[in-house]
């Protein structure tokens, strides 16, 4: 759930930003199954999710959440960590965060040349229609 970072990440190591988009909506071995710049991301997308998920930061911060809540905690941290970037945005991109996402929405929907994922579509089509990215910084 933490599509800013992904496509932010995606951005600075120019990355598929498709690719880093569908790691949440592709299971299994991607390879042969796509092209391979959007087997690439896809792949950075589970690093980045790797890495973030076994960071020791993540331990106690999932212990905030109680009993059946915890089952969440990793969905809401991803959207607090979305935040988090959204809030200092301006101290990791020269674009303004409408300007990012705005660019991000025409790069995905342009390389998307083949058939995706239904539940990647509904997702995104709310993701852009409800512009999700920019509304995680309360700060304006």
């Amino acid at each position: 759930m933490n599509f800013l970072a992904h496509l932010h990440i995606a951005d600075h190591c120019d990355s598929s930003l498709l690719g880093n988009l569908l790691g949440d909506f592709v299971k299994g071995d991607p390879a042969g199954k796509f092209q391979p710049h959007i087997v690439d991301g896809i792949k950075l997308h589970r690093l980045v999710d790797s890495y973030t998920d076994h960071h020791e930061v993540m331990k106690p911060a999932k212990q905030m959440f109680s009993g059946t809540s915890r089952r969440f905690a990793p969905i809401a941290l991803d959207v607090f960590w979305d935040h988090c970037l959204a809030s200092k945005w301006q101290s990791y991109h020269s674009e303004s965060l409408a300007q990012f996402c705005k660019h991000s929405e025409v790069a995905t929907q342009s390389e998307a040349d083949f058939p995706l994922p239904e539940r990647f579509k509904i997702t995104t089509g709310h993701m852009w229609k409800g512009k999700w990215l920019g509304s995680v910084d309360l700060s304006r």
